[in-house]
């Protein structure tokens, strides 16, 4: 949770791509997500993060716990640290996470998303992609990869066995934790343009 909160604050502390408030606002899910990548010929991916999804008082509700595993050959080179926030704007769009393993932008339509304070959603696009990146990482790949819940976190954070991702995220059998209260502040600041903490 603090390393998602530290990848949520670098991707909206993006001079190149800041995200605008209102969308955030407007947001019916969101993942935050950072994953690591590096290679020489070979490569590979990974990563962690969280998904939550707005509830029916406007706050944010409980974080699941997501993983990533990707693997890819051609021309590569170096190490690369990337920060990711996927907005969801669509409810249409979080029955993604009823599938054990998904891909954005495979498996829901996404865009990289607008910048600027007055920036608009384009209301066909789904999913909206931002994203804030360290290192270098250059080449030309073929990549597959996942994302899918972290089962083991899931079932140890709120001590349920077999406690599936959509069950988290409707409220179901859980409570709000309160080790996620700055986080889910962290995103109510923003998107109230309120300055964070």
């Amino acid at each position: 949770l603090v390393r998602s909160a530290e990848s949520f604050e670098n991707v909206a502390n993006s001079k190149a791509r800041q995200m605008p408030h209102s969308l955030l606002a407007k947001a019916q899910g969101i993942i935050i997500f950072r994953e690591y990548g590096g290679g020489f010929i070979w490569g590979g991916k990974g990563g962690f993060g969280i998904a939550m999804r707005r509830q029916n008082d406007g706050r944010w509700g409980a974080p699941a716990f997501l993983s990533a595993g990707e693997g890819s050959f051609g021309l590569q080179i170096g190490v690369q640290r990337q920060d990711l926030v996927f907005l969801f704007m669509t409810s249409d769009s979080l029955k993604i996470f009823d599938r054990e393993k998904f891909k954005v932008g495979v498996d829901v339509a996404a865009a990289a998303g607008p910048v600027g304070a007055n920036a608009q959603a384009d209301l066909g696009t789904p999913v909206l992609v931002y994203s804030d990146s360290s290192g270098l990482y250059a080449g030309a790949t073929f990549k597959g990869g996942y994302l899918g819940p972290n089962k083991d976190a899931n079932e140890k954070f709120y001590s349920k066995d077999g406690i599936r991702v959509p069950q988290i995220l409707r409220g179901e059998h859980v409570k709000f934790p309160s080790s996620a209260d700055e986080l889910r502040q962290d995103l109510e600041d923003y998107e109230s343009n309120r300055s964070n903490r």
